[in-house]
């Protein structure tokens, strides 16, 4: 009959958008395998700044724009967390940065990163806040000193000193006073932190913020048991959560637009075991996303007991191996390998 034929086709259609939904959905912890641009951008506080200038450096073949907020110079620790808690946070003058940069042209040499030359077409933006007491302001300077002799190019570095802020990252109207170093470390300066990063990064280019999209964001996951390197058995053996958040743009997650992939990385103590998704949700990034076909990943750490890693910091000093800022670095190779998944750093 009619009537049953116009049930079958219901149901065929029914079926075949099912499929297309399944088909789009990764069966990676529920996360969408997406449309992405083969170039993604970082963003990085203290230790998440320190990994993200590892990640530009490692891959800089793959990175068009680096986020630091209160971050350091490439292999700054030299795989010593002595070096880290001192050197690179609060005693600047024992900074060898000549040693830092010869030791980043050795890695390029041997290929154990990219080619240096693609630094040229990287956009920065670095910050530091005026009361930060965490690392020295001399400490981000150094980092902006020492990315030319890499190869940046200086008018593409933009530092940001201008607020009397505390260790954390800026935002409107969230977070800790504007001048204490506490936890979340989000600092309610109303100064949009993430919103002049990213504006500088993709050339002042992006369309309106849309306000409080980030606490109403629905958040995807990754089982980042599956992105794991070869030898590592579990996440916690390199002091990752074992799921990553990341949110998709309605826009993006329709898979009809071409979207682009930003990386987040947290600080010390901001993991999501410690402030849960604040960070996430807070930062002012997911803002900014929502209205400009930004996927954002946020991969997690955890805290390791004892002296390895008991505030829950990426690593930027090598207690997850000694090839740390590396491309074959652990930690390096599971972000690398999630932005693969999603469709990015191809």
């Amino acid at each position: 009959s009619t009537q049953s034929t116009g049930s079958k086709t219901k149901r065929s259609v029914m079926i075949a958008l099912l499929v297309l939904l399944i088909s789009t959905l990764s069966s990676v912890g529920g996360v969408m395998q997406l449309d992405l641009e083969s170039q993604i951008t970082v963003s990085g506080i203290s230790a998440g700044g320190f990994f993200a200038v590892q990640l530009a450096v490692a891959f800089s073949s793959h990175i068009s724009g680096v986020v630091v907020w209160a971050g350091g110079p490439y292999f700054c620790a030299q795989g010593l967390v002595a070096e880290a808690v001192s050197a690179c946070m609060s005693t600047p003058l024992l900074l060898d940065t000549p040693l830092l940069v010869a030791d980043a042209i050795g890695f390029a040499d041997g290929g154990f990163i990219d080619d240096l030359s693609n630094l040229a077409d990287t956009t920065w933006y670095i910050y530091s806040g005026q009361s930060d007491s965490t690392v020295h302001v001399q400490v981000v300077k150094d980092l902006v000193d020492t990315l030319p002799l890499l190869g940046a190019n200086k008018s593409r570095i933009l530092f940001d000193t201008h607020l009397d802020a505390g260790h954390g990252v800026p935002t409107l109207s969230y977070g800790v006073k504007c001048q204490v170093t506490e936890t979340p470390f989000l600092n309610n300066c109303n100064f949009d932190g993430a919103g002049v990063a990213l504006q500088h990064l993709f050339g002042g280019t992006l369309s309106p913020r849309v306000p409080n999209a980030g606490p109403r964001a629905q958040l995807h996951t990754l089982d980042v048991s599956k992105f794991l390197p070869t030898g590592v058995l579990s996440a916690d053996e390199i002091s990752l959560n074992r799921t990553a958040y990341v949110y998709v743009p309605a826009d993006c997650a329709a898979g009809a637009n071409k979207c682009a992939l930003h990386v987040a990385l947290h600080g010390c103590k901001q993991y999501s075991g410690a402030i849960g998704e604040v960070f996430v949700r807070h930062s002012g990034l997911i803002e900014w996303a929502a209205s400009n076909r930004l996927v954002v990943l946020f991969p997690q750490t955890i805290a390791l007991d004892g002296f390895v890693n008991p505030q829950g910091c990426f690593d930027w000093w090598g207690y997850a191996g000694e090839d740390y800022a590396l491309r074959s670095g652990n930690q390096m190779q599971v972000v690398r390998n999630m932005a693969r998944f999603l469709g990015a750093m191809q």
